[in-house]
Order: structure tokens, then C-alpha cells, then sequence
């Protein structure tokens, strides 16, 4: 079998430069937009510099959708707890928030 090189495989330079810092961080908001809000909230400002600025940014917050982690997590305060720390984080953008089984605290937050 014939070993490739780095640039082939991962679309860098040999180096291991990567393009993502290239990207305007619209683009990469609207990329980040595809990925479910709880996946986005718990690992991708790990992955680089470039990311993590945009996801501190209100724009990567406007539309939350946890239904499905809340599902899982089936916790009030925890619920509440993310739901507060996503308002603040959107700075007051959120257009559409998708959550279940929110609690008195958590749906006080998102109202105000």
C-alpha cells in the first residue's frame, strides 16, 4: 500500500496548516449552524483558535434547538443552567429557542 502525504489526506500544507482560519466567521457560522446546539456549546471551541472566537460571538447563537439534550439529560437545573449560560452567550440575539422540560429559572432567563 503507498503512503500519502499529509497534504493529501488532510487538505493542508505539509505542515499541517489548516484553510478552516481562512474562512470569514459568517461562513463559519453558517457551517457551525449545521451541527446540533449542545455538540457546538460542549467541544468545538477545542478544536482552534478561529473557532472558538466565532463561537464566542452572538451571531453562532441566534437559533438554539436542545431538544434532544434535554431529552437525554431530563434534569430541570442542569436544563436551566445551559439555557441561561446560551442567553448570556447570545448577548441577546436568540431569534428561536427549541428546549423541553425547562424550568421556572431557565424559561424567566430566556423570556427576559
Amino acid at each position: 500500500m503507498q503512503k500519502r502525504r499529509r497534504a493529501e489526506v488532510g487538505g493542508g500544507n505539509v505542515a499541517g496548516d489548516s484553510k478552516w482560519s481562512e474562512l470569514t466567521a459568517e461562513v463559519l457560522a453558517s457551517i457551525f449552524s449545521l451541527i446540533p446546539t449542545d455538540e457546538l456549546a460542549r467541544t468545538m471551541s477545542f478544536v482552534c483558535r478561529s473557532w472558538r472566537d466565532v463561537l464566542a460571538e452572538p451571531y453562532c447563537w441566534s437559533i438554539v434547538n436542545l431538544e434532544d439534550w434535554c431529552r437525554r439529560v431530563d434534569r430541570t437545573d442542569v436544563i436551566d443552567f445551559v439555557v441561561r449560560q446560551l442567553v448570556r452567550r447570545s448577548r441577546g440575539t436568540i431569534r428561536r429557542l427549541s428546549v423541553y422540560h425547562l424550568g421556572d429559572s431557565g424559561f424567566v432567563h430566556a423570556a427576559s
